[in-house]
């Protein structure tokens, strides 16, 4: 199977992955305040879609025309890269002031210019090719343009800084939400990687680059995390607005998952139950059971219950 080919194959299950992900930020964009996710999804699906577009063109001007198309979306992906990142990091509000995004706005707006007048100018692409793949027409770039290596500088940089911050993240955080920035951190350093391999040819016959179909993961990582926050920050709320659950306890005598440990005993919840809520595992669930119990001076869930009850 040529390389075209496979691109065809791999599309449609990486553009179902990312409508998945889009209808559901966009349905739960007010939960998951993380904005930048759909127009990070929204770049990913269009260039797919018009590089499937180039992959099916049969004329040479249909090959440039779907190329254009696609670069003017592609130049939009580091920046929603980045910020998607930063609001799956919580750092986003270090890149929201209006000379920040002034800055990584122009090296897209001007590529997308020269991509429409390449033709003219050849700063992009200085020469290149319409050959075969198999059945398919491909546009082989033999010299780049001095804009394309400022292009691609200015999208390394947001690309490995998005990694970076999620790395950062990893490294912050502890406890129960390390699992799915292990998957994070992961699934953030893959689509670099085979840009990389695409790009500099590190693979010899390499000429169809794959890194935006690896986005689609990446999207449902991003959803994933940017849910999960949302319920643990509901679930903080909830916990400030019951005030007085926990009765006349001082609750500086418990740690936050052990107040949130405690809420749900007296809800009645199973430890099986409880760990499925606060997504951790059933032994942690339990180990957490028994600091409330010790530091409560309780031995179940009876004793527990009278225990908050009780008068001051």
């Amino acid at each position: 199977m040529t390389q075209s080919g496979l691109y065809l194959v791999l599309a449609p299950f990486a553009l179902f992955l990312v409508a998945i992900c889009l209808v559901f930020a966009t349905v739960n964009l007010r939960q998951l305040k993380s904005q930048w996710l759909i127009p990070f999804m929204a770049s990913v699906t269009l260039v797919i879609v018009f590089t499937i577009a180039e992959l099916l063109a049969d004329t040479a001007a249909a090959l440039f025309l779907a190329s254009h198309i696609t670069y003017t979306f592609l130049a939009f992906v580091p920046i929603s890269w980045i910020l998607a990142c930063a609001e799956y990091t919580q750092s986003a509000r270090n890149f929201k002031r209006p000379g920040v995004m002034a800055a990584f706005l122009a090296i897209p707006v001007i590529t997308i210019v020269l991509a429409w007048t390449n033709s003219s100018f050849h700063l992009l692409w200085a020469t290149n090719e319409i050959e075969h793949d198999g059945q398919f027409l491909f546009n082989h770039v033999t010299r780049y343009g001095p804009w394309f290596w400022i292009y691609i500088g200015y999208a390394y940089t947001l690309y490995i800084a998005g990694t970076a911050l999620v790395f950062r993240g990893f490294f912050l955080q502890k406890g129960t939400r390390r699992p799915i920035t292990v998957i994070g951190v992961t699934m953030t350093a893959i689509p670099l990687a085979v840009n990389l391999l695409y790009i500099f040819r590190l693979i010899p016959g390499i000429h169809r680059d794959f890194s935006t179909l690896v986005f689609a993961p990446n999207a449902l990582v991003f959803v994933v995390w940017a849910s999960r926050l949302s319920a643990e920050a509901a679930r903080a709320r909830e916990s400030a607005s019951a005030g007085g659950v926990l009765g006349g306890i001082n609750q500086v005598e418990m740690s936050r998952r052990e107040q949130m440990v405690c809420e749900l005993l007296l809800e009645g919840l199973s430890n099986k139950e409880i760990a499925d809520k606060l997504c951790i595992s059933e032994n942690t669930a339990k180990t957490h059971t028994r600091h409330v119990y010790r530091k409560l001076g309780v031995s179940n869930r009876q004793e527990l219950h009278e225990r908050i009850n009780r008068p001051n």
